[in-house]
């Protein structure tokens, strides 16, 4: 404000700084701004730091799960607690996050730009490889059925939606025949559930 300014930054937490990199773009009505003033608000260093990075901090947590679920670990039960503290997390954030690139002083006068990953992106993201090398698995499957059903519980439709087109993306991957009786009843009942909280009551058929 003090310097009538509009400020894009063209990285974000996490991103590789080569020497060269641009971090940030402003644009100033009039005059000129020096790169020093603005320095000082960066920190730049050799590694992540999962403190200030939600996203590293996550993807550590889906690494731990990964690796539980390799043929030489083989140790589901590790796997499931990521899946449940990845549930809890993604709860929380999803009745937080506010996924906002522009903002305004208060006058409304766009002051920054600042791209931000979706909720769509950090459930992808949690999820996705786990689904991939996990829910062949019965009791990580339920483990991730019950993480989605706590997400998707309580929180704003958007988060709702979100959850469950990620939901009709892991019954793709599921060939209900190939299931045993008690198996397929009970995975009926939790996806019965994940329904309900998504607001999509009806719309799962069973498996």
């Amino acid at each position: 404000m003090k310097d009538d300014a509009i400020i894009r930054i063209e990285k974000q937490v996490s991103d590789y700084v080569g020497e060269d990199s641009v971090v940030l773009s402003v644009w100033v009505s009039g005059g000129t701004v020096k790169a020093a003033d603005y320095e000082n608000y960066f920190s730049i260093g050799r590694e992540n730091a999962p403190v200030d990075d939600l996203q590293f901090g996550l993807t550590k947590i889906v690494e731990v799960a990964l690796r539980a679920l390799s043929p030489g670990v083989n140790d589901p039960n590790t796997a499931i607690n990521c899946i449940d503290n990845l549930g809890k997390i993604l709860a929380k954030l999803g009745s937080k996050y506010l996924p906002r690139s522009f903002h305004n002083d208060g006058s409304r006068n766009l002051r920054l730009i600042m791209e931000k990953p979706t909720f769509d992106d950090y459930l992808y993201q949690c999820f996705y490889q786990i689904r991939q090398y996990g829910f062949e698995d019965i009791s990580v499957l339920t483990a991730g059925v019950k993480s989605l059903t706590l997400i998707a519980r309580n929180n704003s439709k958007e988060v709702k939606d979100t959850v469950w087109e990620f939901t009709k993306y892991v019954l793709e991957g599921i060939d209900g025949k190939k299931l045993l009786s008690l198996d397929r009843r009970y995975l009926n009942e939790q996806f019965t559930a994940l329904a309900e909280a998504s607001g999509r009551s009806g719309e799962f058929k069973g498996l």
